[in-house]
């Protein structure tokens, strides 16, 4: 027997068709991502939260709490999540989770005077949305060759629209109000369910099987590992930065004294930068077998963050937004990449989930933090510097990541 026929009977994926499937793989995983519920909430957020503090008098605090329990109870669906990929595929996992939780964020526009209800949803939206982790497996599944531009541009397909959706929010926010605009986004998820259910399909053997492609560790021997643990922290510092910056975005330049739509624009700046960054990023892990390669965007993000925190001057802040989002831009597809050549793919989902549901634990801290500095002084000053320490933090341990353990192939 040949040895492309050996490959094809074991289930792996030759050069010629990774470029058969790409379009169609890349293009579900983009759609499905991007549109998700999770996604588009996130994106809503940080436009709606001074309408929504004002509509019910709550503080930027406690309103931002709405993130963090998204962010925990999707710290607990994310195992969940993981262990069901895993067992049962992606395809039968993804469908109803999509459905689900596209319902949850129509009915955020039913949310009362009590807070109580709007942290409900976002906390339901944790548990049911899928999430990036199955998208994150179905292409680490599919693609061997360019596994790293694959992911890449699955993670660009996010950022576009965090790009958009700020803009789409705004138009909607000002036509028919902040609940409305939770419902028409809802739908809108909901719209994008007869694509998934068309084009989703599950990489060969994915479906919880152990066979010779999909090579790996388990979860018991990735937690006992250094590695597992410095990428956590390094991750977990980025996104705490990343999570408070973009809840309070829009807020941050409210309190600068810029217009609304100048905030929002400058928030899909930042998006702009991170869909050019993910496919740059995407691009690099595949040529440079080094993770070093994010040094360079965690240091620009740093700068950015810098510039953004001093000046008040708009064509510094659109430089600094983009820089921002070319240094934060490659977390997607990098943290994913990273667990697939640190420990394999055999439990990918597994060991994804949970060191995401660990990060998310921490990140999910930053948004009532800053709202709550920003509800004691009047300023987000404070809470800036803070990011700035917290930033440095993370770009250390990027520099001190080890060289990867499985090959590419």
């Amino acid at each position: 027997m040949s040895a492309n026929a050996q490959q094809a009977q074991a289930g792996t994926f030759l050069p010629h068709q990774e470029r058969h499937h790409t379009p169609k793989i890349i293009a579900v995983s983009l759609i499905g991502a991007s549109m998700g519920a999770g996604t588009l909430s996130a994106s809503a957020f940080s436009v709606l939260l001074p309408a929504i503090t004002q509509t019910y008098h709550w503080g930027q605090a406690k309103a931002s709490f709405a993130i963090t329990f998204e962010h925990w109870s999707g710290a607990a669906g994310g195992i969940l999540i993981g262990f069901l990929i895993d067992r049962f595929g992606i395809r039968r996992t993804v469908l109803p989770l999509a459905l689900l939780s596209g319902i949850i964020l129509t009915l955020i526009k039913t949310t009362g005077s009590d807070i109580w209800q709007f942290w409900l949803f976002y906390a339901l939206l944790g548990i049911i949305g899928p999430g990036i982790a199955p998208y994150s497996k179905l292409l680490s599944g599919w693609f061997s060759n360019r596994r790293g531009l694959a992911l890449g541009s699955f993670g660009s397909g996010i950022f576009l629209s965090m790009m958009i959706t700020p803009q789409v929010v705004r138009s909607l926010y000002n036509a028919v109000g902040w609940q409305n605009a939770y419902a028409v986004l809802g739908l809108a998820s909901l719209v994008t369910l007869p694509f998934l259910f068309a084009f989703l399909k599950d990489p060969p053997k994915s479906a919880g099987q152990k066979t010779p492609s999909l090579p790996g560790k388990n979860l018991h021997y990735a937690l006992r590992t250094p590695i597992f643990w410095l990428l956590f922290v390094t991750v977990a510092t980025s996104m705490f930065v990343d999570q408070a910056l973009f809840s309070q975005y829009v807020s941050i330049f409210l309190n600068k004294g810029f217009s609304l739509n100048i905030a929002t624009t400058l928030l899909s700046c930042v998006a702009a930068g991170a869909i050019l960054a993910q496919i740059m990023v995407g691009w690099l892990l595949d040529i440079q077998d080094r993770p070093q390669i994010i040094v360079p965007f965690a240091l620009m993000a740093f700068v950015g963050l810098i510039v953004i925190h001093i000046s008040k001057t708009p064509l510094l802040l659109f430089t600094a937004s983009f820089l921002l989002g070319l240094g934060s831009g490659g977390e997607t597809s990098m943290t994913s990449y990273f667990v697939g050549r640190y420990f394999g793919l055999s439990h990918f989902g597994k060991i994804y989930a949970c060191l995401y549901s660990l990060i998310a634990i921490v990140a999910a801290l930053s948004p009532p933090a800053i709202g709550w500095i920003y509800d004691k002084t009047g300023s987000y000053s404070g809470g800036l510097l803070l990011l700035e320490i917290i930033a440095l933090l993370s770009l250390g341990g990027f520099i001190l990541l080890p060289a990867y353990t499985y090959p590419k192939r």
